[in-house]
């Protein structure tokens, strides 16, 4: 049961208001110790949250353009697999559905299902299921990754801090071959140092 409560705080003049969860007494009856420190629930690695955040590096960073030895193993791919497994492994060892339905999702699900039942009526149906295939169905792979393994504002903020400082490394490697007249189209438009 969940009740709201008002907790007055004595000498600091201010009432604090919030949710409380009620916890049932232990059968024997007596309540545990009040002085004994509070230790907070052990949770299990978050190893799709860090599958993500490894999958946005690699995908941002692109080290496989700087050292082509890399390319052949396509790393992001792999890592993004990995990431995927962690999360079905989390959700079906703590019973819960394979995927958080909300708004989002449905609304994801729904686009996915239009373009899909639309392929047969397309100038080129081929191209239309390759599209599909290769970027739209590797973009859902990724969001419901990202939706059911970014649960908390700290892996949000971790995330976020990637991603700013990834686009910043790409600026600024297009600004220095722009000054430096290297990868640019026809010598006067930029065509960037990394492929993606």
């Amino acid at each position: 049961m969940s009740e709201r409560l008002a907790f007055n705080l004595s000498g600091f003049g201010r009432t604090l208001r919030g949710p409380v969860d009620w916890v049932k007494a232990p059968e024997s009856g007596t309540l545990p110790d009040a002085a004994a420190p509070y230790l907070p629930p052990v949770e299990s690695p978050n190893w799709g949250f860090w599958g993500v955040f490894a999958f946005t590096a690699l995908l941002f960073f692109r080290p496989q353009d700087t050292v082509p030895a890399l390319a052949a193993l396509h790393l992001p791919d792999l890592v993004a697999i990995g990431a995927l497994a962690a999360m079905i492994a989390y959700r079906v060892g703590r019973r819960l559905p394979l995927v958080r339905l909300s708004p989002e999702t449905i609304g994801v699900g729904c686009m996915a299902f239009v373009m899909l039942a639309t392929v047969p009526f397309s100038v080129w149906p081929g191209g239309a299921l390759g599209t599909f295939t290769d970027v739209y169905f590797k973009v859902v792979l990724i969001f419901l990754l990202m939706v059911n393994s970014v649960r908390s504002v700290k892996a949000l903020r971790a995330l976020s801090w990637l991603i700013l400082w990834a686009m910043g490394y790409v600026a600024a490697r297009g600004v220095i071959d722009f000054a430096t007249g290297t990868n640019l189209v026809k010598g006067e438009r930029l065509h960037g140092s990394i492929s993606g």
